[in-house]
């Protein structure tokens, strides 16, 4: 699956394109505000995790394997079928 390719291009590429154009930025400030259940669809690598502070859950779906088991380092557990 192509999914499964960009995971390994993923996060570096995020990390060039949200510096400059100010979505770090606003990822950051909108999901500070997150409280109770989160549904996350296209949690990809789990790069929003560290910034939930005020949730009971979150729930993360991918449709990549590869993304979910990279988001795995940050805390996010997979359930695979």
């Amino acid at each position: 699956m192509r999914y499964d390719l960009a995971s390994y291009v993923y996060e570096p590429i995020n990390g060039l394109l949200e510096r400059p154009t100010g979505i770090r930025n606003a990822r950051k400030r909108l999901i500070s505000q997150a409280k109770g259940r989160v549904l996350e669809l296209g949690v990809g690598t789990g790069l929003n995790l560290p910034l939930y502070r005020n949730v009971e859950e979150v729930i993360g779906l991918d449709i990549s394997r590869k993304m979910l088991e990279k988001g795995e380092g940050k805390g996010l557990k997979s359930r695979l079928s």
